[in-house]
């Protein structure tokens, strides 16, 4: 048996702000130099319409074609009364600073390294002479003895490097630790590079050459960097924080929400905690937006020698936009297995004393967990028939470990990105690329589907608007087979046609 002994309720329509407006700050980073962009995300009414506009100023589009990233806008005069809202007294603004894209890049110049007999290999001898000019201008270059003293390079330790794999000369530039070709990442080190040569020299007297002296045995050494890059600009590109484009509107749909403040006193014999922390107080008997009013219990007072309870009640004022945005930036990235320097069982120092327990090596970071992430298309049919799909689910789903079945794709092809579409159990269609770097494409009845490329090298005078993508196709074809006309069929690369020829026929 309770009573209500006291009643406060304060219904705050001051509250609903004329317009929610968030400025984000993305500040990306090329080669060391910063760039700024400020996108803006504004949620108002208009003429009693709810709107919402992302994009820069004046050209602000709703978020549907913001993220289709077509060039639809929203009319400039609504566009107008937006930003004048956004800038009044009752809006809500705050400006959010976003890390966008890093980006680093460089370029080096290499040589391939071929150690062998000048006399006789001419890749050989550009080597040589690229590396010592002064024996570009001689003649019958070759080494002193070919089999009892051939080119040795050695590290700094005095081993013997394998050239298979450190098969490039660093001639300009510089190795960074994030740079990574075909063989992997950069690999680069200092060696010294010895030969015993022999050759002929070239002296020019008048329109003749001469040759004034014979070395017959001429000790060359040199220190150079080898590397397994080829030569070519190298870049890296970490990825900035997912913008959460459309929070105005998400925020501003809330704040609309009539909300209530105050608090109720309610009399009990023993206390029996009748609104507790985590939910929402309606209250019937008094008005009739009271018992649907939801109002959010902030925090709750026990006076347990008279058995009364106070409730107080109201928005929150600690969340906004900022708040939101730092909940999704929890989750941004890979998550790191810090292996503790590889003292996995963080044992102690060996003969350690009381107080001095410490672990041997301190944290360092591992690789990333290898692991399967699947971002499904439809979660409510995930969830209801997730047992029932058999070569992976419909969505997005990066197989780093190749545990998956994706229809004759097992391990170990891993990794894979594989994409697929379906519903209740069915996979209609799917596509992957495994780790051999094979595209597998499987469209499950339409035998007649075309497949649609977009290629790079297709020339300029193609008209992708007009003619539509390059398709691979079955096309009819009629062949004389043992003197008997067929009728047989061609997989064929075709578009649609054109009347001005391209000029790469």
């Amino acid at each position: 048996m309770s009573q209500t002994v006291s009643i406060k309720i304060k219904r705050r329509d001051d509250l609903v702000p004329a317009a929610v407006a968030i400025k984000y700050r993305i500040t990306a980073s090329n080669n060391g130099q910063s760039v700024v962009q400020v996108v803006n995300d504004i949620a108002t009414t208009v003429g009693g319409a709810f709107v919402e506009g992302i994009g820069i100023t004046g050209l602000l589009q709703t978020p549907g074609h913001f993220v289709a990233g077509d060039t639809i806008y929203i009319d400039s005069d609504t566009q107008a009364a937006m930003q004048d809202s956004a800038r009044t007294f009752a809006a809500q603004a705050t400006t959010v600073d976003m890390e966008g894209n890093q980006s680093i890049s460089g370029a080096i110049g290499c040589v391939p390294v071929d150690v062998g007999d000048p006399g006789t290999d001419s890749s050989a001898k550009t080597f040589w002479t690229t590396l010592f000019p002064e024996l570009a201008g001689v003649a019958n270059l070759a080494f002193y003895d070919v089999s009892g003293a051939p080119a040795i390079v050695m590290d700094d330790s005095g081993s013997t490097v394998d050239l298979s794999i450190y098969n490039q000369r660093l001639t300009k530039g510089q190795i960074a630790p994030w740079m990574s070709g075909t063989g992997g990442s950069a690999l680069a080190k200092k060696c010294t590079v010895k030969a015993y040569f022999k050759y002929d020299q070239q002296t020019a007297v008048s329109t003749n050459t001469v040759t004034p002296a014979k070395a017959g045995w001429h000790e060359k050494t040199a220190t150079v960097t080898l590397t397994n890059l080829a030569a070519g600009t190298y870049g890296i590109t970490t990825t900035g924080e997912a913008v959460p484009y459309g929070l105005a509107g998400y925020i501003y749909a809330i704040e609309r929400i009539p909300q209530y403040e105050g608090s109720i006193t309610i009399q009990e014999i023993e206390i029996t905690d009748q609104c507790p922390i985590g939910t929402n107080l309606n209250l019937t008997g008094g008005l009739a937006e009271w018992a649907t009013m939801n109002a959010v219990v902030q925090y709750v007072s026990y006076d347990l020698l008279s058995g009364r309870t106070t409730v107080t009640f109201g928005p929150a004022a600690h969340l906004g936009a900022r708040d939101l945005v730092e909940r999704l930036r929890v989750n941004r990235g890979p998550r790191w297995f810090y292996s503790i320097g590889g003292n996995m069982v963080n044992s102690g120092t060996n003969g350690y004393q009381l107080g001095n327990f410490t672990p041997d090596q301190g944290p360092s970071p591992n690789n990333a967990v290898a692991s399967i992430q699947t971002f499904p298309s439809d979660v409510a049919d995930w969830l209801a028939n997730n047992s029932a799909y058999t070569s992976g689910v419909p969505g997005i789903t990066n197989d780093a470990v190749g545990a998956g079945d994706y229809g004759t794709v097992i391990a170990p092809n891993a990794p894979l990105m594989h994409l697929a579409t379906g519903s209740a159990g069915a996979i209609t269609s799917w596509a992957h690329i495994n780790a051999t770097g094979t595209l597998v494409l499987q469209i499950d009845g339409s035998p007649s589907q075309t497949v649609q490329l977009q290629l790079s090298d297709v020339p300029s005078g193609f008209n992708w608007t007009s003619l539509g993508a390059i398709k691979l196709r079955e096309v009819t074809d009629c062949v004389t087979i043992e003197g008997t006309p067929t009728t047989v069929y061609r997989q064929a690369l075709v578009s649609g046609y054109y009347t001005t020829a391209l000029g790469n026929t």
